[in-house]
């Protein structure tokens, strides 16, 4: 099975993979110098479109050029920008599951990934909690353009907030970025197999008031209109319901045994989390098993905060949207007032690389500009390497 690489992989290769080479070469009957070229050049040019959230595939712009020097056909070299387009963006229902040994060490939430580098392998070796590894960082967001998006949507009927706008850019940001839906359990990394968000709900606004957590699947696909839809199904099912999750149902179950017996449930169900055996449908419905946890503390008017990462479960990430305040700003020289929202994030620095983060924010950035890109699905998925 050759292994499908990422897009900063290929730059930093330059298509160095003997087996990648080779099997391009079969493919296209092309030189092995004109292939490890031609696909240097079009990993430039992707990178430069896919920063520039573009990730659909697409042809060189001097391809005529670049084939020329080559002293390849156009069929040839059209063939071969075909078969990278594959290679890189490969959907998720493609993907064939492992089996022997190699699905012996994957979970029900996850496929573990063994071609990362050794000293990513070490850390959390040397960081074993996710309490030990988290790195925190508050990122001010100008909301302008999120409150334009909403007013544009009222228009279609739809009463979008600022909660669903950012789990609509969330799920999009994860479906593209695929090393920040990694996970630590047991030592190791591995790949979630889906994407999901957990955040919680406050079924009343008064002191005392009953609280649920929902956590919500996606594929990665959703447009704004297939995002606003399953939050607002969910929410209006569980708001002014009694605790009818399903976490709810066993909570209220567990909670009635004797403190002693659920100390040992609690730290048994941790111990089988660890090692892989902890029952599919438990870490289905537990919000602690999710790619992000939100806390959306705009709806109780309170400003961002840093939260904890949770060292039970698996998410790596946590996401704190704040109250929005006008701020001073400057732009292009000059002290403008802005209305600024201030995402507080915690994540785990074990899961990927600074660089990585670095140009993922970059990309958030870019969506937060232009929220025109969610309102279509995303056609592919990226996969993360094996």
């Amino acid at each position: 099975m050759i292994q499908k690489p990422t897009v900063e992989q290929m730059i930093s290769s330059g298509f160095k993979n003997p087996y990648f080479i080779k099997s391009v070469i079969n493919e296209t009957g092309i030189s092995e110098e004109a292939v490890r070229s031609l696909g240097k050049a079009y990993a430039d040019e992707v990178t430069d479109r896919f920063f520039e959230y573009n990730y659909e595939p697409m042809e060189l712009n001097n391809k005529k050029h670049v084939f020329t020097d080559l002293g390849i056909t156009d069929a040839q070299g059209d063939n071969l920008l075909q078969l990278v387009d594959n290679l890189i963006f490969a959907p998720r229902e493609k993907i064939k599951p492992y089996s022997g040994f190699r699905r012996l060490k994957n979970r029900s939430d996850g496929r573990r990934i063994d071609s990362i580098n050794p000293f990513m392998k070490i850390m959390p070796y040397v960081m074993k909690q996710r309490n030990d590894a988290q790195v925190m960082a508050k990122y001010p967001i100008d909301v302008g353009v999120i409150d334009d998006y909403i007013k544009e949507k009222r228009k279609d009927g739809m009463s979008l907030t600022y909660l669903h706008v950012f789990v609509a850019v969330f799920v999009r940001i994860l479906a593209i970025r695929p090393e920040l839906n990694r996970f630590i359990m047991g030592n190791r990394h591995y790949a979630r197999n889906h994407i999901s968000i957990s955040f919680s709900v406050m079924k009343s606004l008064r002191d005392g008031g009953e609280e649920t957590t929902l956590k919500f699947h996606f594929t990665g696909n959703e447009s704004i209109y297939d995002i606003y839809h399953i939050l607002e199904t969910a929410i209006k099912k569980n708001v002014g319901e009694p605790g009818n999750t399903g976490v709810d149902k066993i909570l209220d179950i567990c909670m009635r045994w004797p403190s002693p017996l659920l100390s040992f449930v609690a730290g048994s169900v941790k111990f089988a989390d660890n090692h892989n055996f902890l029952h599919r449908g438990l870490i289905a419905e537990s919000p602690f098993h999710c790619s992000i946890f939100v806390t959306y503390l705009k709806s109780i008017k309170l400003p961002s905060i840093y939260h904890h990462i949770y060292n039970f479960g698996n998410t790596s990430l946590f996401l704190a949207i704040g109250k929005e305040e006008k701020q001073a700003v400057i732009n292009d020289d000059k002290i403008e007032t802005a209305k600024i929202c201030d995402l507080g994030v915690v994540m785990d620095e074990r899961i990927c690389e600074g660089l990585y983060l670095a140009h993922t924010l970059r990309i958030l950035k870019q969506h937060l500009k232009d929220l025109s890109v969610l309102d279509k699905r995303l056609t592919r998925v990226l996969e993360d390497i094996d």
